[in-house]
């Protein structure tokens, strides 16, 4: 039977690694303090800066009525991957993150199919044994329930994965950490919160669905009765292109195309030009003439500006309008007269 020490990390410490030293045994505990402050690390930053929900172009742990019959209190956890294709970890395979855990999910299962549902032979003693409740449906009622995802982490030894004992030398290698999860029901539209009795210390839970239930159906999960709760499309990149079409559309002013920038396109010094786009008026307002700041004339409006030609040499200069919004250069130049 595996011995192994205590854990040692305490995040509050602020330790984020170990460091050895000349003459200095090393033990278990050091090395299991140098994962679990990494680990630590990795999902304090997906927790605090990525948050919950399936990444884009995944639908990991989608929620279905079985088809095509729908069953009484059971549907299908989706795994959303391309079954023409081997499971892969990195991109062909089911993912969400909750708590700052990435959870995956290879293959399609029934509600009611996982190993720890009631219905399964052996659920109780599973149960026992990884410390957690056996999976059950709620009374049916005509309430909403929650279908949320319960997320936990625990050791493996090699007495339960013979896949760890060296074949080369017949002996136990290290245990190993494993992600588990279940997806459970209870009554009410959020997943477990602290303080509440199916709240377990340790364990990350998302609200996948809410599910209306219904008294005259005979407890069937109808396609209707679920409505999708996942946050998707999780991605820095993309939240960075989603942004930047949110300031293009409604923050950075943008002259409108060429040969609609401004008119009339030559003047001489204290003409007035009129300048065509749009996010022109957000904050404080400012047009320059070349490098040569104008006045303006009136108050600028969401798609005009009024400016008045700046003393200047004569000829070609690009009109730039500024705002709080940001910048915009014309394309076409004025030419000073």
């Amino acid at each position: 039977m595996a011995v192994i020490t205590p854990n040692t990390f305490d995040p509050l410490k602020r330790y984020v690694g170990v460091r050895l030293q000349q003459g200095v045994p090393l033990v278990d505990a050091d090395e299991n303090e140098r994962e679990d402050a990494l680990r630590f690390a990795i999902r304090a930053l997906a927790r605090a800066f990525i948050g919950d929900g399936v990444p884009a172009g995944n639908n990991g742990f989608g929620l279905a009525a079985v088809s095509p019959a729908p069953q009484q209190n059971d549907f299908v956890i989706r795994s959303g991957r391309d079954t023409g294709l081997p499971a892969n970890g990195l991109s062909n395979v089911g993912r969400c993150m909750v708590d700052g855990m990435d959870v995956l999910i290879a293959d399609d299962l029934r509600f009611a199919q996982q190993p720890l549902h009631t219905s399964q032979a052996g659920a109780a003693a599973l149960a026992a044994a990884l410390g957690v409740p056996v999976i059950a449906m709620p009374a049916l009622t005509t309430d909403t329930f929650a279908i949320y995802l319960d997320v936990w982490e625990r050791l493996v030894l090699p007495t339960e994965d013979p896949a760890l004992v060296l074949p080369g030398l017949g002996v136990e290698s290290c245990a190993r950490l494993r992600r588990e999860w279940a997806v459970r029901v209870r009554l009410g539209s959020a997943a477990p919160v602290v303080g509440q009795p199916d709240f377990i210390a340790g364990h990350g839970y998302l609200l996948l669905a809410t599910l209306a239930r219904r008294t005259g159906d005979g407890g069937l999960v109808n396609p209707a009765d679920i409505t999708d709760q996942r946050a998707t499309g999780l991605s820095l990149t993309g939240a960075v292109a989603r942004l930047q079409t949110i300031e293009r559309l409604l923050l950075l002013p943008a002259f409108d195309a060429p040969p609609n920038e401004f008119s009339p396109k030559f003047g001489a010094a204290n003409s007035n030009v009129t300048l065509f786009g749009r996010n022109f008026n957000l904050g404080a307002v400012s047009v320059r003439f070349g490098s040569t700041a104008a006045t303006l004339v009136g108050l600028p409006t969401a798609n005009q500006v009024v400016a008045r030609v700046p003393a200047m040499a004569a000829g070609p200069v690009r009109i730039t309008i500024i705002t709080e919004g940001g910048r915009d250069i014309s394309i076409d130049t004025f030419s000073v007269t």
